[in-house]
């Protein structure tokens, strides 16, 4: 166990954040062709999504930002590097009327941002491109104005 382990909860019970981050690795070598990683907050673990899936989840969050019901804030556009490589995260965060929604299941700690030494309430997604990343916060948050940029 590494001095920075963290237990945490997850679907199931308690984990450890290294775990979560022996996951990961796993995660990213099984799987070549996707492009994003986050934690699955419902499954318990990584899941992992390609090209077509990303385009999926794109319509489905630009709906939900339309309708006021997540958001994505740019502070959270950020570059980690984990094993030598280089990903960029995105944060989905629940809403209501313009403000965070504590109440929202997206806003429980990400146990993912955890295990990578962030603490950040809501999804944290990490994407293998820079240019995915920035496309996908374009296309959901296009036109749309955040009241509430407080940091959770």
């Amino acid at each position: 166990m590494s001095s920075n382990n963290i237990r945490c909860w997850a679907k199931g019970g308690m984990v450890e954040t290294d775990e979560v981050r022996a996951a990961f690795h796993y995660a990213v070598k099984q799987s070549k062709k996707d492009v994003c990683y986050g934690w699955n907050k419902a499954a318990g673990d990584w899941s992992m999504t390609n090209a077509e899936e990303e385009k999926e989840k794109m319509t489905t969050w630009r709906k939900l930002a339309k309708e006021g019901r997540i958001a994505m804030n740019d502070y959270n556009n950020q570059v980690k590097t984990i094993e030598g490589v280089e990903y960029y995260t995105l944060v989905i965060q629940g809403y209501k009327n313009g403000r965070i929604n504590e109440n929202d299941g997206f806003n429980g700690w990400c146990v993912g941002a955890l295990a990578h030494g962030k603490m950040v309430s809501g999804a944290e997604y990490y994407y293998k491109s820079e240019a995915n990343r920035d496309a996908v916060y374009a296309y959901v948050m296009k036109g749309i104005e955040i009241k509430d940029k407080s940091r959770l």
